[in-house]
């Protein structure tokens, strides 16, 4: 069985700032001299290849012109109003990120390596193991990288019952080992609702047992508190979740073909 995958974690794959994008642009345009990385075996699937960071913004600007016009034409005094174009909003508030990347691939290094070229070449008293792949290799899987990305892009439309379904149960079972710490341990709740420094000093005071304990207890409880606060069920339910990819690349330089998809994911309601 070949696997289809994608993946985006929270932490590592959000890009928060200018600098992270032109990092990201960089690593995905082979934008850097290495000898491992080769420039002419990538393929751009999406967005104008000119600049990665300008899709970005100019994808930013378009989809959020209207709602920060509609949001400035409300305040009453200047000084609440947003200054700038969305994207200068977004890049200069650190609690917003600019886009997502995504990595998208199919199969493994194992199964890749039939398909797959390797030369050993010595370079300044180093070997390096340089990969490539046929073009006909190259055709075929950017076409299935972009039906991938056409996949992820509607993938509320398609598996939003899925996805709220797995929400749902992310919030049982919080709900769950909360309820349960809460009969366990009576100051757990009065603990998570203090400031992070007396916090830290109560927790610091519980023993081993207890504090395991609340780390379960803590997390559970953000859990459940971010599921309610950004409304997740419900906006899934109201159509309300939009993920636009602004830049995609396919790299043929590395043991498994894989593509970088940058995007936007957002949702209506706010």
């Amino acid at each position: 069985m070949i696997s289809n995958s994608f993946h985006s974690s929270t932490k590592s794959h959000s890009i928060s700032s200018v600098g992270s994008l032109a990092k990201v642009e960089r690593h995905n345009s082979r934008g850097y001299f290495s000898f491992y990385y080769d420039q002419s075996k990538i393929s751009d699937l999406v967005g104008t290849a000119d600049s990665l960071a300008a899709d970005v913004e100019n994808a930013i600007n378009q989809t959020f012109a209207e709602n920060i016009s509609a949001y400035n034409e409300k305040q009453k005094r200047a000084d609440r109003k947003i200054q700038g174009s969305a994207f200068e909003y977004f890049a200069g508030n650190k609690n917003l990120d600019i886009a997502c990347e995504a990595i998208f691939q199919i199969g493994d290094k194992e199964f890749w390596s039939q398909f797959r070229t390797d030369t050993v070449v010595n370079r300044n008293g180093k070997q390096y193991i340089l990969k490539s792949y046929p073009k006909e290799i190259k055709a075929v899987m950017d076409d299935i990288f972009k039906k991938q990305i056409s996949a992820y892009e509607n993938i509320y439309d398609t598996h939003g019952a899925a996805i709220a379904e797995k929400i749902h149960a992310a919030y049982a079972s919080s709900f769950d080992v909360a309820q349960s710490a809460e009969l366990d341990y009576p100051n757990f709740k009065e603990i998570y609702a203090m400031g992070s420094k007396a916090q830290t000093e109560q927790v610091g005071k519980l023993d081993p047992q207890a504090q395991t304990r609340y780390a379960a207890y803590y997390d559970a409880r953000n859990t459940m508190a971010t599921i309610v606060k950004l409304k997740l069920r419900e906006r899934i339910a109201q159509g309300q979740m939009h993920i636009k990819t602004v830049g995609a690349t396919a790299h043929y330089d590395e043991y498994s073909p894989h593509a970088h998809g940058v995007s936007l994911c957002y949702a209506d309601g706010y």
